[in-house]
């Protein structure tokens, strides 16, 4: 449990420091979106995680999931299940594009930018909140 508390918070420090580059910020509807975590709206917990992180979350559950987005309509496709759901843009500047989104149901934000790794590599995130159920990561393709 503490490792994964740690975890969490590396997760969340690492793909919460969002910075643009050049400029202009992504899209959702810009890239296939691969899931790299699940954390646990409550705890912030990582409770799942996509097969490339497995080891870092060794206790994680490894999950493949796929988001993309095309006009206002969201697709989370998973190896066995899809959730669907809907997207409309509330804000944009030169960092980031935040939308409102609804998945099955729940309401949330998401959040399409550019994370800053310590190696100096940006790679294009999109982070979907959704209160009280969980917060997944994904990164861009």
């Amino acid at each position: 449990p503490m490792k994964q508390k740690v975890g969490a918070l590396c997760l969340a420090a690492a793909l919460l420091v969002l910075s643009g580059c050049g400029g202009s910020s992504l899209s959702i509807e810009s890239r296939q979106w691969e899931l790299s975590a699940v954390l646990d709206g409550e705890t912030g917990a990582v409770v799942a995680c996509g097969p490339s992180w497995q080891e870092a979350y060794p206790d994680a559950a490894v999950v493949s999931l796929n988001c993309q987005a095309q006009g206002g309509h969201l697709t989370l496709q998973g190896q066995k299940q899809t959730y669907t759901g809907t997207y409309q843009q509330a804000e944009r500047s030169q960092k980031d594009t935040v939308y409102q989104v609804t998945v099955e149901g729940s309401a949330g934000q998401a959040v399409c930018s550019t994370t800053d790794h310590r190696t100096g590599e940006q790679a294009p995130t999109l982070v979907l909140s959704l209160p009280e159920a969980y917060t997944l990561y994904f990164t861009g393709e």
